[in-house]
């Protein structure tokens, strides 16, 4: 079975790890930070990502295991890169399509439920190396403008 977002780029579902029943509580379910899962974005408007798609989780793992919120960025292979804001992933990290990016534009706080969706268990894509992530906290630096040198000048 392919599991499909409006994008077409999610993964297969064979590929996607799901938790066992005993661990499907959304309240109990602990997530990694750099951690790839599929989520329901159903409540968007305008430009904002919606659908079923891939979702990397960027918040500390001791705020991911004691949380309900969980934040992170959404995936996509429709846009074209923007190089200071997205970062391209692709097989390597479990995606179904190698020219997807993770969009910091795009950073979003939502809650664990929203992750349970197919049998009510979270579906795992995959994971970012550590080098990924820290092309993602770059981008996310500079699409928030933190250092000097991101600021724009008005």
């Amino acid at each position: 079975m392919i599991v499909k977002s409006q994008s077409g780029n999610v993964a297969n579902s064979t590929n996607a790890q799901c938790y066992r029943k005993e661990e499907a509580d959304w309240r109990s379910w602990k997530p990694k930070r750099g951690e790839i899962y599929l989520i329901l974005l159903n409540d968007s408007i305008d430009s904002e990502m919606k659908g079923l798609r891939p979702f990397v989780i960027l918040s500390n793992n001791v705020g991911n295991s004691v949380s309900s919120i969980l934040t992170g960025c959404s995936i996509t292979s429709r846009d074209k890169a923007l190089p200071k804001i997205h970062v391209k992933v692709g097989k390597n990290e479990g995606l179904k399509m190698d020219n997807s990016f993770i969009l910091t534009e795009h950073i979003r706080s939502v809650s664990k439920s929203r992750f349970f969706i197919d049998n009510n268990y979270p579906m795992k894509v995959g994971e970012l190396s550590e080098q990924k992530l820290k092309m993602v906290e770059e981008a996310i630096m500079f699409e928030l403008g933190f250092g000097s040198s991101n600021r724009l000048q008005i």
